[in-house]
């Protein structure tokens, strides 16, 4: 019996531990997958439509995934519109310096509708496709990989981590949409179906979801290996600036669960000198102390209660 993947299972789902998604199982290597290596190997593009009839591993791209269940064998089977796929869910996948287990891709990065890449080998008895390796669908706006600007940057790394940020605005979203009672522009709770660079006519900064009704802000920060509580803030561009002061933080961790700080409460840590500074090659950011800010439910729509009072 097949037990059905969620899209959004916590670090305690039986199925990371049977599988060793987190627990010291010993993990099949995979090879690492950039166009440089796809020539080298010779794998050929075959469309989806056809890929059922494979003789040899080949590149298929933009299979639309539609569902995802572990099966008796501890197999992740990913089930798409054209074909049945299956991978160990402890199998790595290297992108640029980056190491992930198959199972934590799929978990952080993929959504239901999205649209992947993966090496493909031929179908097996029972119809399905065993995969090497997989990865989020990427459209360049602006520049390809040919025009040498994604030298400074590894695409699939840059993909796994940007798109495990959108996915978790997604989860925040609907959450504050199902429970809160919040409205959203059209959009903001599906995906698009891929992951989206851009090298020109970049976007405006501006917080990751406004609620349509109340006003509210909302800055998701997913935070894949820690649970700190880090925010945006230098001299130059101070959280205060940044950031409203009725609106709200949410923190993803790996269990996929958003946390909702205040931003008052932050800008009150702030203020009082409880964080730490860090910083990195292109940005700044302070990690509060985890005493100094508290959790909260997810907020009430005000402009909700007011149109129900």
């Amino acid at each position: 019996m097949l037990r059905r993947f969620d899209f959004k299972p916590t670090s305690n789902d039986p199925g990371f531990q049977a599988t060793g998604f987190l627990f010291g199982t010993r993990q099949p290597i995979g090879p690492r997958y950039t166009p440089k290596m796809i020539r080298q190997r010779s794998l050929r593009d075959v469309p989806a439509p056809i890929a059922k009839y494979l003789r040899t591993a080949s590149v298929v791209r933009r299979l639309k995934v539609l569902d995802a269940a572990f099966t008796d064998t501890g197999l992740l089977k990913i089930i798409t519109d054209h074909l049945v796929l299956t991978i160990e869910p402890h199998r790595t996948m290297k992108f640029g310096p980056e190491t992930i287990t198959a199972g934590l891709y799929f978990q952080r990065v993929i959504e239901r509708g999205d649209l992947i890449d993966a090496v493909v080998l031929p179908h097996v008895e029972d119809g399905s496709h065993p995969i090497e390796a997989f990865w989020i669908d990427i459209r360049y706006v602006g520049a390809s990989p040919s025009d040498g600007w994604g030298t400074m940057k590894e695409d699939g790394q840059f993909a796994l981590r940007a798109k495990a940020g959108e996915k978790a605005e997604r989860v925040v979203t609907r959450l504050l949409r199902d429970t809160a009672g919040h409205t959203f522009e059209e959009g903001a709770c599906e995906t698009p179906g891929f992951f989206e660079i851009r090298s020109k006519d970049k976007r405006i900064r501006r917080p990751d979801r406004i609620c349509t009704c109340c006003g509210m802000t909302v800055e998701v920060k997913k935070r894949n290996h820690d649970t700190n509580f880090v925010v945006s803030h230098s001299d130059r561009r101070s959280f205060h600036t940044e950031n409203a002061a009725h609106g709200v933080h949410a923190f993803v961790f790996a269990d996929m669960q958003p946390r909702f700080v205040a931003n008052s409460d932050i800008a009150r840590a702030l203020v009082n000198g409880r964080y730490q500074n860090g910083q990195g090659s292109h940005d700044r950011w302070a990690e509060i102390n985890p005493d100094a800010v508290r959790v909260i439910d997810a907020p009430r729509c005000a402009g909700a209660m007011q149109k129900a009072a």
